[in-house]
């Protein structure tokens, strides 16, 4: 499973084996437009520098120092981590995302609509589950 070291935002693979032992945080969201998020091909070929130009970027950087002063070394989040360009690592990430939820230290989800409008009306709880 490839992770974000919520220190360097920078990819780190971590075998299958060992992510039950892993404490990581996990982000959930509502994807942006797709200019906007950072996605896999975006981290591994662009600097901090270019990517701070997407808004996604500071969504990423803000939940890996919250990750870190919770002491999770490592961050998963969708958009990046999962390279949609190889559809077997799409199709087994899709397949894992429960477990790989349940596994984690800990949730945190980005209202990025709030505080605009309270938080029980935010349109992440429209998402189509």
């Amino acid at each position: 499973m490839r992770f974000l070291n919520t220190t360097t935002i920078s990819f780190e693979e971590v075998s299958d084996s060992e992510i039950d032992k892993l404490d990581y945080a996990i982000l959930s969201h509502r994807w942006g437009a797709d200019e906007d998020e950072i996605s896999y091909e975006d981290r591994l070929s662009s600097d901090d520098e270019a990517l701070s130009l997407k808004k996604g970027f500071a969504k990423i950087k803000g939940f890996c120092a919250l990750a870190s002063s919770q002491n999770c070394r490592y961050g998963w989040v969708d958009t990046c981590c999962i390279n949609k360009g190889d559809s077997s690592e799409l199709t087994e990430a899709i397949n894992s995302m429960y477990l790989w939820y349940r596994q984690s230290k800990i949730c945190h989800v980005y209202l990025q609509d709030v505080p605009r409008k309270p938080w029980t009306e935010s349109e992440w709880f429209d998402r189509g589950w």
